[in-house]
């Protein structure tokens, strides 16, 4: 699945005090995603733009398919956290065009054949949509009434807990 273009993401670390904490990694439930993989360049697919947040990087997504997957590693770490902590919690601010639809995180199967869990801006039909992949079927969950997909700069903190 594609990121709309014009879909502008920023990251975690809302105040300086917490891109401090971030930098210095005395805080290891904090993953900066754009950070751990290193996507800083065009090349990458995207290029750092002026954000809500003047303390945060912001990126405008160029084309999502040139943005590098997360180091093994590095995944493995973010997946131990979120199995630790019986879930995780994400921060986003992002600016998105009115009535496009765009993948704010997408985890993808090794193999490439499709996604395991997805967050979803839809603005055609106004939800944010999560979806997850269990061993025979795709499920969702929609959150209705969004109000994404205004072209103006929106906050989501989403907590994803175990059950």
């Amino acid at each position: 699945m594609k990121l709309c273009e014009g879909l502008f993401l920023l990251l975690m670390l809302w105040t300086s005090e917490g891109a401090r904490v971030a930098e210095s990694g005395d805080d290891n439930g904090v993953f900066d995603l754009f950070e751990m993989v290193q996507a800083r360049k065009k090349e990458h697919g995207v290029t750092l733009v002026k954000g809500a947040d003047p303390y945060s990087p912001a990126y405008k997504i160029l084309n999502p398919d040139l943005i590098p997957a997360v180091p093994e590693e590095r995944f493995r770490d973010l997946i131990d956290a979120i199995h630790a902590e019986k879930g995780f919690l994400l921060l986003v601010n992002f600016k998105q065009f009115k009535r496009t639809r765009g993948s704010l995180l997408t985890v993808e199967k090794l193999d490439g054949s499709g996604p395991i869990f997805e967050i979803i801006s839809n603005g055609k039909a106004n939800t944010l949509d999560l979806v997850y992949a269990t061993a025979d079927k795709q499920q969702v969950v929609s959150i209705e009434d969004a109000n994404l997909a205004t072209g103006h700069w929106r906050n989501i903190t989403l907590f994803v807990q175990e059950d």
